[in-house]
């Protein structure tokens, strides 16, 4: 769950402020744990998602035991946890398992369509 997959990148604290706060475009961060099922169910449907907004909303992840400081900065209290930024800034959280069309409702919102 570490690695990158096809449509979504793995990131770190160090990458956090390059690949997130300073993007041009809208990111959506997954922070998640090895450990949680919910997590793992996630994958393929992120995974599936962010293919089609590719070069429209950036899709990266946050493995939160490997980067707990950022956790705790974004007040991560549970696992699977969805934020959307646009500009830099914070926009929303979503909470747990996503189904498709809610997660393609709120990217639709986050990029105008």
């Amino acid at each position: 769950m570490n690695e990158d997959s096809a449509n979504v990148k793995h990131i770190t604290q160090a990458d956090f402020s390059n690949e997130v706060t300073r993007c041009p475009l809208p990111v959506a961060v997954e922070f998640y744990a090895t450990w949680c099922a919910p997590c793992r169910q996630e994958v393929p449907l992120l995974d599936q998602v962010a293919g089609n907004y590719t070069g429209k909303i950036k899709f990266v992840k946050v493995n939160i035991d490997e980067s707990p400081g950022l956790a705790q900065n974004y007040e991560v209290q549970a696992v699977p946890l969805l934020i959307l930024f646009k500009d830099g800034n914070l926009v929303e959280r979503l909470l747990g398992l996503q189904t498709e069309t809610n997660l393609t409702a709120k990217l639709n919102g986050l990029v105008g369509k």
